[in-house]
């Protein structure tokens, strides 16, 4: 393609060129037309011409074992923060086509990918998440060893009893033993019950109200020669892991079920509280 071709293509054209070919796009259009007749300056030369120190042979090209970076990256320009699209192979010096500054290629930091951005983000929020669900088991194994911590201050105080004889036998007998005479054991069911069995389902819901959903992206595939393969592309999807998905099911499960078994004995107890009244009214 001669220079006269590359004239007439627009600016929009003459950088698609350029990134295709691996080349810096920044520059007036004189300056991209000149970059790609440089560039096939070698392919229209006699065999017998001196070829650039940089360029190759087709045969030297397929045959090499160098690999030579693909792609693009954004760079941000220091002087405008103007984010400028440059190829990775790219090093030292270039100009920023909208201040005209010049400036090394080191001395700029590369734009952070958006797309990455976002899916550290997701990865973030699912961590969180994780350490809920987690805590909630924690906090359900806890609350289980103080109830039963509890029960077990329950029962007759050896103190309260004494020896009786009954039907001609000595026999020991005890009172008390009760929630009444054992605060600290109320104490105790009331921190399980009331405290560490509704943190115990809070925190898994809570975990699972950060979770985020599954992140889809399209990530473009790439020929052997490390340029877009047809415009074809493939979705990546970034979800929870294996282990992340049973935690928080397990975590809801046993939550709920320490919740169920709250109400179930708090029902229980109601009962017996309303038949011992009732049991106390007959006698009356």
């Amino acid at each position: 393609m001669g220079s006269m071709d590359y004239e007439s293509m627009t600016v929009a054209q003459l950088k698609e060129t350029l990134r295709a070919e691996g080349l810096p796009v920044s520059g007036r259009k004189a300056d991209l037309v000149a970059r790609l007749v440089s560039q096939h300056a070698p392919e229209a030369a006699p065999p017998s011409s001196a070829a650039p120190p940089l360029s190759s042979s087709a045969t030297s090209a397929a045959t090499s074992s160098v690999a030579i970076p693909m792609g693009t990256i954004e760079v941000q320009c220091a002087s405008c923060n103007q984010l400028l699209t440059l190829p990775v192979s790219h090093k030292g010096r270039f100009q920023c086509p909208t201040c005209g500054a010049e400036q090394e290629m080191g001395s700029t930091a590369p734009a952070k990918d958006p797309m990455q951005d976002l899916s550290d983000r997701y990865a973030s929020a699912r961590s969180t998440a994780h350490r809920l669900n987690v805590a909630g088991i924690v906090v359900g194994i806890l609350a289980i060893l103080v109830f039963f911590a509890g029960l077990g201050q329950l029962g007759p105080d050896p103190e309260n009893c004494q020896e009786i004889e009954y039907e001609g036998e000595m026999a020991m007998s005890c009172h008390g033993g009760g929630f009444v005479e054992n605060p600290e054991a109320l104490n105790y069911v009331g921190v399980s019950c009331l405290l560490l069995v509704p943190l115990a389902i809070a925190l898994p819901v809570i975990g699972q109200a950060v979770r985020p959903p599954p992140l889809v992206t399209q990530q473009a595939s790439y020929g052997a020669n490390g340029a877009p393969s047809g415009g074809s592309t493939g979705q990546v999807i970034e979800w929870d892991s294996p282990v992340q998905r049973l935690v928080g099911a397990v975590s809801l499960l046993f939550g709920g079920s320490l919740v169920a078994a709250t109400v179930l004995l708090a029902l229980a107890v109601l009962a017996v509280f309303i038949l011992a009244l009732m049991a106390l009214g007959s006698l009356g």
